[in-house]
């Protein structure tokens, strides 16, 4: 404490407002305040440590504020102070937020050496350690673990399959975003052709080393001539190949997006469902827990028993989820993709793999005649993209077609297989659905 510190009463700050938090160290809290004094106002630095709380008429230096201070910055910037209560290394800072109609009372305090803080009633909102409810007694004493339908309610919370369906519903409510940007996309389409045929027209005017174009833009009422930046390296030809390319691109991208989002919205609304049916009774939990894989949720129950299971033979494939709880076969290396397409798959069932580069085959086991709904295409897309080295891109195609026109020829290295009336899918590569594709693996 130095020379011009101040041991602080209990109302020696009542009206102080907080305008600085800093934590110069772990065990250390400086709330820099500011409160009138007469006509006048006075500037100070309160300092709670473990030794009590003082005045300091310098802020003390130490370390950067950290992710408490940050916090308590937060939670407790611009807030009053009401009082400094206690005595020595049981001192605490009684706070208030809010409009003086809704006042909230905050404790700032010390407890096993760390700065800690509560609301009056006890909860913790603050600290550097996983913190319990306390009593709001004033002996400060904590209390155990709360019994009966309470103790129920906080195991359900803590719950590691709620967890699960929390962030499978964050994952949904993402990617329903992304698809609606998609969509979107689809205003630029006409914009993108008029460029790409203004170019068309002008692409004899270009000569090789020219970076700009002066081109008539006949799409305009009345036209106008304007000069357009060209890629000196492809010339006009090619930039309007690329915009004709990526307009087709938006146009497939938004048609698969308006048939994907009605059974993505369906499935996030069958798992909100489900997560507003938890039970609090441990005793009605298990048939909520079996629910949990018909809204896409996959994770550990609590409580339920796991049999010895026998060592399967191995299989040349790994075995995922896609939509509708539907399998996605992945080969596990090139000479397994040969066994994967030429024996574990039927002539009917869809092939895929990254067009152009080097990965995994991938099938999608479909019944005879059946189409492969918009949502299962795209997530066996992914996992095609995902296992090869386009994995890094942000849009990657990939090459599907029935299996039944994938030929091997004899001589050709293992992986290589010859496909024919291949179509080609451009996939945006989605991290989040990746992540929870990869996380239904299957043991196989």
């Amino acid at each position: 404490m130095g020379a011009d510190d101040e041991i602080l009463g209990p109302d020696a700050l009542d009206g102080a407002r907080i305008q600085r938090i800093d934590t110069p160290r772990p065990d250390t809290v400086v709330l820099g305040i500011r409160w009138r004094a007469g006509e006048a106002f006075e500037k100070g630095h309160l300092v709670l440590s473990p030794t009590g709380a003082v005045l300091a008429s310098e802020r003390p230096r130490g370390e950067a504020v950290d992710g408490f201070g940050r916090r308590l910055r937060k939670l407790i910037g611009g807030a009053f102070v009401v009082a400094v209560e206690g005595r020595g290394d049981r001192r605490r800072v009684r706070l208030a937020r809010g409009p003086r109609d809704a006042r909230q009372e905050l404790l700032l305090g010390m407890e096993a050496g760390q700065p800690v803080l509560r609301s009056t009633e006890g909860k913790p909102l603050a600290g550097r350690t996983r913190l319990r409810a306390e009593a709001p007694d004033p002996d400060w004493e904590r209390v155990g673990v709360p019994k009966g339908p309470a103790a129920a309610a906080s195991a359900a919370e803590r719950s590691p399959l709620a967890k699960a369906g929390r962030r499978r519903r964050s994952a949904l409510r993402r990617t329903i975003g992304a698809v609606r940007k998609d969509i979107a996309r689809v205003d630029q389409v006409e914009g993108l052709r008029e460029r790409a045929n203004v170019l068309k027209a002008h692409a004899h005017q270009w000569q090789p080393g020219m970076d700009t174009l002066e081109v008539l833009d006949f799409h305009a009422d009345p036209p106008v001539t304007e000069r357009w930046s060209v890629d000196p390296k492809a010339g006009p030809s090619a930039e309007a190949d690329v915009l004709f390319h990526r307009a087709r691109r938006f146009e497939r991208g938004a048609e698969l997006g308006t048939q994907r989002l009605a059974s993505l919205q369906e499935e996030l609304e069958a798992l909100e469902a489900w997560l507003a049916r938890e039970p609090e009774d441990p005793a009605d939990r298990e048939a909520w827990e079996v629910e949990a894989r018909d809204v896409g949720v996959r994770g550990s129950r609590s409580g339920a028993s796991r049999s010895k299971r026998r060592p399967a033979e191995r299989l040349p494939y790994r075995r995922f989820l896609g939509t509708g709880s539907r399998a996605v076969l992945v080969g596990r290396g090139a000479a397994d993709n040969d066994q994967l397409t030429l024996r574990h798959s039927r002539p009917w069932d869809l092939w895929l793999h990254a067009k152009g580069r080097r990965g995994a085959h991938v099938i999608v086991p479909l019944e005879k005649r059946e189409t492969c709904p918009p949502g299962l295409l795209v997530d066996a897309a992914m996992l095609a993209a995902h296992f090869s080295d386009a994995a890094g891109d942000a849009i990657v195609d990939v090459s599907h077609v029935p299996r039944r026109h994938v030929h091997k020829r004899k001589g050709d290295p293992p992986g290589a297989v010859r496909p024919s009336r291949e179509k080609v899918i451009a996939v945006r590569m989605d991290r989040d659905r990746i992540r929870s594709l990869v996380a239904t693996e299957e043991r196989v």
